[in-house]
C-alpha cells in the first residue's frame, strides 16, 4: 500500500440523511470503492460533498471521511473553499442520490445535480457515475445539458434496463454501462427471525411522503388511489388473517414530523394497537439488520425493499415510480406493485398474495441476488481497473 491515499470525492452521498435509502448507497458504495482501491494497492480518503440533513450515522463507517458542505452558490468561484477541495480529489464519483439525475423534480434539483458533475469537470477531475436511475429528461435543455455531462464523464453506469435506454435515446448507448442499485451490497448484520413463534410476521413499510395527503402524492406521481387508503386496507387485511403479524416499518427519519416515516408508523400503531412498530433504526445497516428478521415485507419506499431482498425476505415492492419496475424487471423478480397503474383491490390482493407464493419468490430472491451480486463485482472490478490508472 502506498502512503498516500486516493482522495475520492462523493457527490450525492450522505451519512447524514434521514432519508435511510440514501444513506445505504453511500456506505454500499463507499464499500466497494475502498475494497476496490485496496486491490489496486490504494488506501482511500473519502471526501464527501454534502448537504445539511437530520441525521448522522458516521459512526457506522469506519473509513476515513472529510466532510465538505455543498452550495452551489458558494461553489460558484472558482477559489471558494467547496470547489478548492473538489480540484483536490483524484476522482469524482456522483450517484445522484439514487434517482435524482432527471428533471421530473423540478429544473432547479436538476441545476444542482448538473452544476456539481461540472465543478469536477471544471477542474479536470475524472468524474464517474456510479449506478443510478437516469432520466426522464423532459426538457429539451435538460437532455442536451445531462447528455453533455455523461459525454465528458469517464464512466456512467445505469442500475436498470429502462436507465439504459434513456442513455441510448440520448445517442450515448456507447457511454452506459448496465449494473445495479449498490445497496445490494450494504453491510448488515443476519439476525435471529421473529417467527419462532410460529406466526408470519409480515412487515408493512409506509412512506409519510405518499400516505399524507398534505403532500399531494396522488397528483404528483400519478397514483390510483390514496395511499392512505390502500395502507389502512392493508393493515385491517393482513390483520384479519389467523396467525399473521403485522409489523410497521419506517425508513425515511425527519425533523418535518410530516416527513417522518416513523411518526406515521407510531400514529398508525396508536390506531391499530395489534400491530407491532419496529424501532427507530439508528442507521441503514440497523435498518437492514431487522428487516431481516421479518418472513415478507410489502413497502413504497425502494431501499427498505431492496434491504429486504437483499437479505433474503420475499417483498412486494409498492413502487410509484418507474425506478421500481425498471429496478425488478431488471431482477426478472414476478412479484411488482405498481400503484400507478393498479387499483387498490389488486394491489391487495397482491399483497396477499405472498405468503402463498413463498417458495417461488424464494427462488427469484435467490436468482435475483445472484444477478445483483454478479453485476456489483464487475463494476468494483471496473473500479479497481480505473483506479490503477489514476496517477499516484
Amino acid at each position: 500500500m502506498t502512503s498516500n491515499p486516493l482522495r475520492i470525492g462523493l457527490l450525492w452521498h450522505t451519512l447524514r440523511s434521514g432519508n435511510l435509502g440514501c444513506g445505504a448507497l453511500t456506505i454500499a458504495n463507499m464499500s466497494l470503492l475502498d475494497e476496490a482501491a485496496r486491490a489496486a494497492g490504494r488506501e482511500v480518503e473519502f471526501h464527501l460533498f454534502e448537504f445539511a440533513s437530520d441525521a448522522d450515522y458516521r459512526s457506522s463507517v469506519s473509513f476515513p471521511v472529510v466532510e465538505h458542505h455543498f452550495s452551489v452558490k458558494k461553489s460558484l468561484t472558482p477559489g471558494s473553499p467547496v470547489a478548492r477541495a473538489m480540484a483536490e480529489c483524484d476522482i469524482a464519483v456522483d450517484i445522484g442520490s439514487g434517482d435524482s439525475f432527471t428533471d421530473i423534480y423540478g429544473w432547479r434539483r436538476f441545476f444542482n445535480l448538473a452544476w456539481s458533475k461540472y465543478l469536477a469537470l471544471r477542474a479536470s477531475v475524472p468524474l464517474l457515475l456510479s449506478p443510478q436511475t437516469i432520466g426522464p429528461f423532459e426538457r429539451r435543455s435538460c437532455r442536451f445539458a445531462a447528455a453533455m455531462l455523461m459525454r465528458r464523464a469517464l464512466r456512467v453506469y445505469t442500475r436498470d434496463r429502462q436507465s439504459t435506454a434513456c442513455m441510448a435515446e440520448l445517442g450515448l448507448q456507447d457511454r452506459a454501462r448496465e449494473s445495479i442499485d449498490v445497496a445490494f451490497r450494504l453491510p448488515f448484520e443476519r439476525r435471529e427471525k421473529f417467527n419462532v413463534d410460529g406466526k408470519v410476521h409480515y412487515g408493512l413499510n409506509i412512506s409519510a411522503l405518499l400516505y399524507r395527503p398534505e403532500h399531494g402524492s396522488r397528483e404528483r406521481f400519478s397514483l390510483t388511489c390514496e395511499n392512505a387508503d390502500l395502507v389502512d386496507t392493508l393493515i385491517e387485511r393482513l390483520l384479519a388473517v389467523p396467525g399473521v403479524e403485522v409489523h410497521l416499518v419506517s425508513h425515511l427519519l425527519a425533523n418535518d414530523v410530516r416527513h417522518d416515516d416513523y411518526v406515521l408508523c407510531r400514529e398508525l400503531h396508536e390506531r391499530y394497537p395489534q400491530t407491532v412498530l419496529m424501532p427507530c433504526f439508528s442507521s441503514p445497516s440497523e435498518a437492514k439488520s431487522e428487516i431481516s428478521r421479518l418472513d415478507f415485507l410489502a413497502g413504497s419506499r425502494m431501499h427498505a425493499t431492496i434491504a429486504a431482498f437483499s437479505s433474503g425476505v420475499p417483498v412486494v415492492p409498492l413502487g410509484y415510480s418507474r425506478k421500481f419496475v425498471g429496478l425488478y424487471e431488471t431482477l426478472g423478480y414476478p412479484l411488482i406493485g405498481d400503484c400507478s397503474r393498479q387499483t387498490k383491490e389488486d394491489l391487495v390482493a397482491l399483497v396477499l398474495s405472498a405468503e402463498g407464493r413463498k417458495d417461488s419468490l424464494l427462488a427469484a430472491l435467490e436468482s435475483g441476488n445472484a444477478l445483483a451480486l454478479g453485476r456489483l463485482e464487475a463494476y468494483r472490478d471496473d473500479l479497481t481497473q480505473i483506479i490503477a490508472g489514476l496517477p499516484r
